[in-house]
Protein backbone atom coordinates (compact mmCIF):
# COMPACT_ATOMS: atom_id res chain seq x y z
CA UNK A 1 0.00 0.00 0.00
CA UNK A 2 1.32 3.29 -0.46
CA UNK A 3 1.91 6.19 1.72
CA UNK A 4 -0.95 7.96 0.10
CA UNK A 5 -3.08 5.30 0.17
CA UNK A 6 -2.19 4.43 4.02
CA UNK A 7 -2.56 8.21 4.64
CA UNK A 8 -6.28 8.45 2.65
CA UNK A 9 -6.96 5.10 4.88
CA UNK A 10 -5.75 6.52 8.28
CA UNK A 11 -8.02 9.88 7.64
CA UNK A 12 -11.27 7.86 7.20
CA UNK A 13 -10.98 6.20 10.51
CA UNK A 14 -10.10 9.13 12.07
CA UNK A 15 -13.35 10.70 10.64
CA UNK A 16 -15.67 7.25 11.01
CA UNK A 17 -14.35 7.70 14.69
CA UNK A 18 -14.95 11.29 15.44
CA UNK A 19 -18.34 10.85 13.71
CA UNK A 20 -19.19 7.96 15.94
CA UNK A 21 -18.03 10.36 19.19
CA UNK A 22 -20.40 12.97 17.93
CA UNK A 23 -23.22 10.35 18.09
CA UNK A 24 -22.49 9.19 21.30
CA UNK A 25 -22.19 12.77 22.53
CA UNK A 26 -25.87 13.73 20.57
CA UNK A 27 -27.24 10.56 22.48
CA UNK A 28 -26.23 10.86 25.55
CA UNK A 29 -27.51 14.89 25.72
CA UNK A 30 -30.92 13.60 23.96
CA UNK A 31 -31.35 10.31 26.37
CA UNK A 32 -31.20 13.40 29.46
CA UNK A 33 -34.86 14.08 28.37
CA UNK A 34 -35.80 10.39 29.52
CA UNK A 35 -35.65 9.66 33.38
CA UNK A 36 -39.16 8.24 34.09
CA UNK A 37 -37.72 5.73 36.28
CA UNK A 38 -34.34 5.00 38.13
CA UNK A 39 -31.19 4.32 37.25
CA UNK A 40 -32.57 6.42 33.90
CA UNK A 41 -30.81 5.39 30.52
CA UNK A 42 -29.18 8.37 30.78
CA UNK A 43 -27.28 7.00 33.60
CA UNK A 44 -26.70 3.71 32.30
CA UNK A 45 -25.29 5.02 28.89
CA UNK A 46 -23.35 7.87 30.87
CA UNK A 47 -21.30 5.06 32.90
CA UNK A 48 -20.83 3.22 30.00
CA UNK A 49 -19.18 5.83 27.74
CA UNK A 50 -17.25 8.34 29.97
CA UNK A 51 -14.46 5.96 30.99
CA UNK A 52 -14.21 5.10 26.82
CA UNK A 53 -13.55 9.34 26.34
CA UNK A 54 -10.98 9.78 29.24
CA UNK A 55 -9.12 6.30 28.09
CA UNK A 56 -8.75 7.60 24.77
CA UNK A 57 -6.99 10.82 25.59
CA UNK A 58 -10.07 13.27 26.54
CA UNK A 59 -8.23 15.36 28.77
CA UNK A 60 -9.21 17.87 31.33
CA UNK A 61 -7.87 21.50 31.17
CA UNK A 62 -6.09 23.21 34.37
CA UNK A 63 -8.81 26.09 33.22
CA UNK A 64 -11.45 23.42 34.46
CA UNK A 65 -9.74 22.49 38.13
CA UNK A 66 -11.86 24.58 39.97
CA UNK A 67 -14.86 22.76 38.83
CA UNK A 68 -13.55 19.31 39.51
CA UNK A 69 -11.85 20.06 42.95
CA UNK A 70 -15.26 22.02 44.62
CA UNK A 71 -17.19 18.49 43.17
CA UNK A 72 -14.76 16.46 44.67
CA UNK A 73 -14.65 18.29 47.96
CA UNK A 74 -18.44 18.34 47.45
CA UNK A 75 -19.11 14.61 47.06
CA UNK A 76 -16.57 14.26 50.02
CA UNK A 77 -18.80 16.26 52.67
CA UNK A 78 -21.54 13.84 51.35
CA UNK A 79 -20.02 11.21 51.58
CA UNK A 80 -18.93 11.64 55.39
CA UNK A 81 -22.61 13.06 56.21
CA UNK A 82 -23.74 9.60 55.66
CA UNK A 83 -21.80 9.35 59.18
CA UNK A 84 -24.90 10.60 60.45
CA UNK A 85 -27.42 8.30 59.11
CA UNK A 86 -29.19 5.51 60.77
CA UNK A 87 -28.01 2.19 60.18
CA UNK A 88 -31.71 1.16 58.28
CA UNK A 89 -30.90 4.22 55.53
CA UNK A 90 -27.24 4.05 55.42
CA UNK A 91 -27.14 1.73 52.02
CA UNK A 92 -29.71 4.05 50.72
CA UNK A 93 -27.75 7.05 51.46
CA UNK A 94 -24.90 5.96 50.12
CA UNK A 95 -26.43 5.27 47.23
CA UNK A 96 -27.82 9.01 46.73
CA UNK A 97 -24.17 10.39 47.14
CA UNK A 98 -22.92 8.09 44.79
CA UNK A 99 -25.44 9.67 42.25
CA UNK A 100 -24.09 12.46 43.35
CA UNK A 101 -20.53 11.76 42.43
CA UNK A 102 -21.87 10.17 39.23
CA UNK A 103 -23.80 13.97 38.37
CA UNK A 104 -20.41 15.84 39.09
CA UNK A 105 -17.86 13.41 36.65
CA UNK A 106 -20.96 14.24 34.16
CA UNK A 107 -20.33 17.80 34.57
CA UNK A 108 -16.76 17.56 34.75
CA UNK A 109 -17.09 15.08 31.41
CA UNK A 110 -18.99 17.73 29.64
CA UNK A 111 -16.67 20.63 30.55
CA UNK A 112 -13.77 18.75 28.95
CA UNK A 113 -15.35 17.90 25.69
CA UNK A 114 -16.40 21.37 25.14
CA UNK A 115 -12.96 22.86 26.27
CA UNK A 116 -11.55 20.16 23.97
CA UNK A 117 -13.55 21.41 20.53
CA UNK A 118 -16.09 24.48 21.41
CA UNK A 119 -17.69 23.04 17.91
CA UNK A 120 -19.19 20.10 20.07
CA UNK A 121 -21.68 22.93 21.49
CA UNK A 122 -23.32 22.62 18.61
CA UNK A 123 -23.79 19.49 18.83
CA UNK A 124 -25.46 19.73 22.54
CA UNK A 125 -27.43 22.44 21.05
CA UNK A 126 -29.31 20.87 18.61
CA UNK A 127 -29.79 17.66 20.68
CA UNK A 128 -30.90 19.15 23.93
CA UNK A 129 -33.38 21.48 22.04
CA UNK A 130 -34.61 18.40 20.28
CA UNK A 131 -34.93 15.86 23.33
CA UNK A 132 -36.59 19.13 24.93
CA UNK A 133 -39.21 19.40 22.18
CA UNK A 134 -40.16 16.02 21.90
CA UNK A 135 -40.90 15.34 25.49
CA UNK A 136 -43.26 18.80 26.27
CA UNK A 137 -44.48 17.73 23.20
CA UNK A 138 -45.27 14.12 25.13
CA UNK A 139 -46.73 16.10 28.16
CA UNK A 140 -49.04 18.58 26.37
CA UNK A 141 -50.17 15.63 24.67
CA UNK A 142 -50.17 13.63 27.29
CA UNK A 143 -52.06 16.35 29.18
CA UNK A 144 -55.07 16.18 26.90
CA UNK A 145 -55.09 12.68 26.57
CA UNK A 146 -54.11 12.26 22.88
CA UNK A 147 -51.96 9.71 23.87
CA UNK A 148 -52.25 6.09 24.91
CA UNK A 149 -51.68 5.73 28.30
CA UNK A 150 -51.92 9.26 28.73
CA UNK A 151 -51.33 9.06 33.12
CA UNK A 152 -47.45 7.80 32.64
CA UNK A 153 -47.09 11.37 31.78
CA UNK A 154 -49.33 12.92 34.91
CA UNK A 155 -48.66 13.91 38.14
CA UNK A 156 -51.38 15.17 40.21
CA UNK A 157 -52.96 16.82 37.10
CA UNK A 158 -49.86 18.31 36.12
CA UNK A 159 -47.54 17.40 33.15
CA UNK A 160 -44.47 15.94 33.72
CA UNK A 161 -43.88 13.77 30.99
CA UNK A 162 -40.90 11.71 30.64
CA UNK A 163 -40.34 12.76 34.08
CA UNK A 164 -40.56 11.97 37.56
CA UNK A 165 -42.08 15.27 39.22
CA UNK A 166 -43.53 18.53 37.26
CA UNK A 167 -41.24 20.68 38.64
CA UNK A 168 -38.21 18.94 37.04
CA UNK A 169 -39.72 18.85 33.71
CA UNK A 170 -40.72 22.57 33.85
CA UNK A 171 -36.89 23.96 34.54
CA UNK A 172 -35.74 21.26 31.99
CA UNK A 173 -37.44 23.11 29.03
CA UNK A 174 -35.90 26.80 29.97
CA UNK A 175 -32.57 26.53 28.43
CA UNK A 176 -34.18 25.37 25.03
CA UNK A 177 -36.64 27.55 25.06
CA UNK A 178 -34.31 30.68 25.64
CA UNK A 179 -32.19 29.03 22.48
CA UNK A 180 -35.01 29.29 20.36
CA UNK A 181 -36.00 32.87 21.83
CA UNK A 182 -32.94 33.70 20.89
CA UNK A 183 -32.93 32.85 17.35
CA UNK A 184 -36.20 34.76 16.85
CA UNK A 185 -34.46 37.95 18.31
CA UNK A 186 -31.50 37.58 15.91
CA UNK A 187 -33.10 36.41 12.99
CA UNK A 188 -35.95 36.59 10.44
CA UNK A 189 -38.78 35.17 11.87
CA UNK A 190 -41.09 34.50 8.88
CA UNK A 191 -38.19 31.88 7.55
CA UNK A 192 -37.98 30.33 10.67
CA UNK A 193 -41.38 28.85 11.34
CA UNK A 194 -40.09 25.36 12.43
CA UNK A 195 -38.34 27.53 15.35
CA UNK A 196 -42.15 29.19 16.04
CA UNK A 197 -43.47 26.18 16.40
CA UNK A 198 -40.81 24.36 19.01
CA UNK A 199 -40.78 27.42 21.02
CA UNK A 200 -44.53 27.51 21.22
CA UNK A 201 -44.41 23.30 22.37
CA UNK A 202 -41.75 24.66 24.77
CA UNK A 203 -43.76 27.29 26.62
CA UNK A 204 -46.97 25.13 26.54
CA UNK A 205 -45.01 22.47 28.03
CA UNK A 206 -43.80 25.05 30.63
CA UNK A 207 -47.48 26.02 31.40
CA UNK A 208 -48.95 22.70 31.82
CA UNK A 209 -46.29 21.81 33.89
CA UNK A 210 -48.07 24.30 36.77
CA UNK A 211 -44.61 24.50 38.13
CA UNK A 212 -44.51 27.72 39.86
CA UNK A 213 -40.72 27.92 39.56
CA UNK A 214 -40.63 27.00 35.95
CA UNK A 215 -43.02 29.66 34.86
CA UNK A 216 -40.90 32.48 37.56
CA UNK A 217 -37.60 31.26 35.27
CA UNK A 218 -39.49 31.80 32.25
CA UNK A 219 -41.15 35.22 32.64
CA UNK A 220 -37.61 36.43 33.55
CA UNK A 221 -35.56 34.42 31.52
CA UNK A 222 -37.13 36.11 28.37
CA UNK A 223 -36.81 39.54 29.21
CA UNK A 224 -33.43 38.76 30.80
CA UNK A 225 -31.92 37.22 27.49
CA UNK A 226 -33.62 40.26 25.55
CA UNK A 227 -32.00 42.65 27.40
CA UNK A 228 -28.35 40.77 27.36
CA UNK A 229 -28.97 40.55 23.09
CA UNK A 230 -29.83 44.07 22.88
CA UNK A 231 -26.71 45.24 25.14
CA UNK A 232 -24.91 43.44 22.04
CA UNK A 233 -26.41 44.89 19.08
CA UNK A 234 -24.47 47.71 17.47
CA UNK A 235 -27.49 49.65 16.20
CA UNK A 236 -30.64 50.87 17.68
CA UNK A 237 -32.53 50.01 14.53
CA UNK A 238 -31.71 46.47 15.81
CA UNK A 239 -32.96 47.48 19.22
CA UNK A 240 -36.33 48.23 18.11
CA UNK A 241 -36.78 45.31 15.97
CA UNK A 242 -35.97 43.36 19.39
CA UNK A 243 -38.71 45.23 21.34
CA UNK A 244 -40.99 44.84 18.67
CA UNK A 245 -40.74 40.75 18.54
CA UNK A 246 -40.85 40.75 22.58
CA UNK A 247 -44.33 42.77 22.61
CA UNK A 248 -45.48 40.33 19.98
CA UNK A 249 -43.82 37.52 21.87
CA UNK A 250 -46.03 38.85 24.77
CA UNK A 251 -48.90 39.44 23.22
CA UNK A 252 -49.00 35.70 21.35
CA UNK A 253 -47.97 34.31 25.69
CA UNK A 254 -50.91 35.58 26.60
CA UNK A 255 -53.41 34.46 24.03
CA UNK A 256 -51.81 31.00 24.51
CA UNK A 257 -52.47 31.26 28.15
CA UNK A 258 -56.52 32.88 27.69
CA UNK A 259 -56.91 29.74 25.26
CA UNK A 260 -55.49 26.95 27.70
CA UNK A 261 -57.03 28.57 30.74
CA UNK A 262 -60.58 28.69 29.18
CA UNK A 263 -60.42 25.15 29.78
CA UNK A 264 -62.02 24.54 33.10
CA UNK A 265 -59.75 21.47 34.29
CA UNK A 266 -56.39 23.67 33.11
CA UNK A 267 -58.51 26.88 35.01
CA UNK A 268 -58.96 25.03 37.81
CA UNK A 269 -55.16 23.56 38.83
CA UNK A 270 -54.50 27.13 37.21
CA UNK A 271 -56.08 29.09 40.31
CA UNK A 272 -55.01 26.63 42.39
CA UNK A 273 -51.17 27.12 41.47
CA UNK A 274 -50.81 30.67 41.18
CA UNK A 275 -51.38 31.40 45.12
CA UNK A 276 -48.24 32.49 46.13
CA UNK A 277 -48.47 29.92 49.63
CA UNK A 278 -49.45 26.45 48.78
CA UNK A 279 -50.78 24.10 51.79
CA UNK A 280 -46.92 22.58 51.82
CA UNK A 281 -46.08 25.98 52.56
CA UNK A 282 -47.56 26.96 55.11
CA UNK A 283 -50.55 29.25 55.72
CA UNK A 284 -48.52 32.77 56.38
CA UNK A 285 -45.57 31.36 57.33
CA UNK A 286 -47.03 29.14 60.00
CA UNK A 287 -44.78 26.03 62.05
CA UNK A 288 -43.99 23.52 59.68
CA UNK A 289 -44.14 25.76 56.63
CA UNK A 290 -42.16 25.56 54.19
CA UNK A 291 -39.85 28.92 55.06
CA UNK A 292 -40.47 28.12 58.86
CA UNK A 293 -38.66 24.37 58.05
CA UNK A 294 -35.71 26.59 56.05
CA UNK A 295 -35.21 28.59 59.34
CA UNK A 296 -35.20 25.27 61.30
CA UNK A 297 -32.89 24.24 59.10
CA UNK A 298 -30.48 26.53 58.73
CA UNK A 299 -30.42 26.90 63.15
CA UNK A 300 -30.06 23.19 63.07
CA UNK A 301 -27.08 22.82 60.75
CA UNK A 302 -25.06 25.62 63.02
CA UNK A 303 -24.89 22.33 65.24
CA UNK A 304 -24.10 19.61 62.50
CA UNK A 305 -20.40 20.17 61.02
CA UNK A 306 -20.99 17.06 59.21
CA UNK A 307 -24.78 17.48 58.31
CA UNK A 308 -27.79 14.74 59.20
CA UNK A 309 -27.34 12.42 56.44
CA UNK A 310 -29.97 12.28 53.20
CA UNK A 311 -33.20 12.41 53.43
CA UNK A 312 -33.05 12.86 57.80
CA UNK A 313 -34.59 16.29 57.14
CA UNK A 314 -37.70 14.87 55.66
CA UNK A 315 -38.19 12.91 58.39
CA UNK A 316 -37.59 15.00 61.22
CA UNK A 317 -39.71 17.85 59.46
CA UNK A 318 -41.91 15.80 57.07
CA UNK A 319 -41.38 17.43 53.98
CA UNK A 320 -38.02 18.09 51.99
CA UNK A 321 -35.95 21.04 52.37
CA UNK A 322 -37.13 22.76 48.89
CA UNK A 323 -33.88 24.93 49.39
CA UNK A 324 -30.58 23.97 47.30
CA UNK A 325 -28.61 25.50 49.58
CA UNK A 326 -30.20 24.20 52.88
CA UNK A 327 -29.89 20.72 51.47
CA UNK A 328 -26.26 20.93 51.00
CA UNK A 329 -25.86 22.01 54.70
CA UNK A 330 -28.07 18.72 55.68
CA UNK A 331 -26.98 16.75 53.10
CA UNK A 332 -23.02 17.56 52.38
CA UNK A 333 -22.37 18.91 55.65
CA UNK A 334 -20.33 22.12 56.05
CA UNK A 335 -17.86 21.28 53.45
CA UNK A 336 -20.29 20.66 50.95
CA UNK A 337 -22.20 24.11 51.58
CA UNK A 338 -19.17 26.01 51.60
CA UNK A 339 -17.61 23.98 48.56
CA UNK A 340 -21.40 24.24 46.56
CA UNK A 341 -20.95 28.05 47.76
CA UNK A 342 -17.75 28.52 46.06
CA UNK A 343 -17.86 26.25 43.32
CA UNK A 344 -21.23 28.88 42.72
CA UNK A 345 -19.31 32.33 43.01
CA UNK A 346 -16.35 30.48 40.72
CA UNK A 347 -18.95 29.65 37.60
CA UNK A 348 -20.17 33.23 38.06
CA UNK A 349 -16.93 34.65 37.24
CA UNK A 350 -16.60 32.19 34.53
CA UNK A 351 -19.69 32.52 33.40
CA UNK A 352 -20.41 36.57 33.13
CA UNK A 353 -17.81 37.54 30.48
CA UNK A 354 -19.54 35.06 27.90
CA UNK A 355 -22.06 37.32 27.85
CA UNK A 356 -20.27 39.89 25.68
CA UNK A 357 -17.35 38.52 24.06
CA UNK A 358 -18.15 37.90 20.62
CA UNK A 359 -17.52 34.33 19.57
CA UNK A 360 -18.57 31.95 17.45
CA UNK A 361 -20.05 30.27 20.69
CA UNK A 362 -21.86 33.82 22.20
CA UNK A 363 -25.33 32.78 21.66
CA UNK A 364 -25.65 29.73 23.08
CA UNK A 365 -23.31 31.43 25.57
CA UNK A 366 -25.38 33.62 26.92
CA UNK A 367 -28.76 31.83 26.90
CA UNK A 368 -26.74 29.28 28.88
CA UNK A 369 -25.63 31.62 31.75
CA UNK A 370 -29.48 33.80 31.89
CA UNK A 371 -30.43 29.94 32.15
CA UNK A 372 -27.84 29.29 34.88
CA UNK A 373 -28.64 32.88 36.73
CA UNK A 374 -32.47 31.42 37.10
CA UNK A 375 -31.73 28.33 38.47
CA UNK A 376 -29.39 29.57 41.32
CA UNK A 377 -32.36 31.95 42.22
CA UNK A 378 -34.91 28.74 42.05
CA UNK A 379 -32.52 26.83 44.23
CA UNK A 380 -33.66 28.83 47.35
CA UNK A 381 -37.11 27.49 47.07
CA UNK A 382 -36.72 24.21 45.19
CA UNK A 383 -34.07 20.94 45.38
CA UNK A 384 -31.78 20.95 41.88
CA UNK A 385 -29.03 18.96 43.45
CA UNK A 386 -29.59 15.92 41.87
CA UNK A 387 -30.90 17.57 38.77
CA UNK A 388 -29.01 16.05 35.70
CA UNK A 389 -29.76 19.18 33.16
CA UNK A 390 -28.42 21.64 36.26
CA UNK A 391 -24.71 19.72 35.85
CA UNK A 392 -24.67 19.78 32.07
CA UNK A 393 -24.85 23.33 32.65
CA UNK A 394 -22.41 23.89 34.84
CA UNK A 395 -20.11 21.50 32.88
CA UNK A 396 -20.40 23.47 29.52
CA UNK A 397 -20.15 27.15 31.49
CA UNK A 398 -16.65 25.84 32.47
CA UNK A 399 -15.79 24.55 29.07
CA UNK A 400 -16.52 27.51 27.37
CA UNK A 401 -14.43 29.19 29.54
CA UNK A 402 -12.07 27.31 28.97
CA UNK A 403 -12.20 27.21 25.05
CA UNK A 404 -12.29 31.05 25.66
CA UNK A 405 -9.27 31.14 27.61
CA UNK A 406 -7.30 28.74 24.90
CA UNK A 407 -8.41 31.03 22.17
CA UNK A 408 -6.61 33.92 23.56
CA UNK A 409 -3.72 32.20 24.64
CA UNK A 410 -3.32 31.21 20.77
CA UNK A 411 -4.39 34.33 19.24
CA UNK A 412 -4.04 37.43 21.45
CA UNK A 413 -3.15 39.93 19.07
CA UNK A 414 -6.09 39.06 16.63
CA UNK A 415 -9.53 40.89 16.31
CA UNK A 416 -12.39 38.96 18.10
CA UNK A 417 -14.17 36.67 15.83
CA UNK A 418 -17.99 37.71 15.16
CA UNK A 419 -20.96 35.57 16.72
Amino acid sequence: MSAERAAAVARGGVVRVSALADGVLWLAVFLGGFVIFEPAPYELFLVAVIPVYFMAGLKIPRSVGPLLVCLICYVTGGLLSTSQTGAPRFVDALVYVGVSLFLAISAVWYAALAADDWRRIRLIERAYVGTAVLVSLLGVAGYFRLVPDPDLFLLYGRAKSTFQDPNVFGPFLILPSLVLARRLMTGPILTRPGTVLGLVILVLGVFLSFSRAAWGMLAVGLPLLAAVVSANFPTNRQRLRLVGIVVAGVALLVVLIAVAASIPAVYDILVQRAKLVQDYDGKDGAELGRFARHWAGFMLATEKPFGIGPWEFDRLYIEATHNTYLKALMEYGWLGFVSYVTLVGFTLRRALPLLWQPRPWQGFAQCLVVSFLLHMVVGWIIDTDHWRHFYLTFGLIWGLAAAEAAHRRARPDRAAEPA
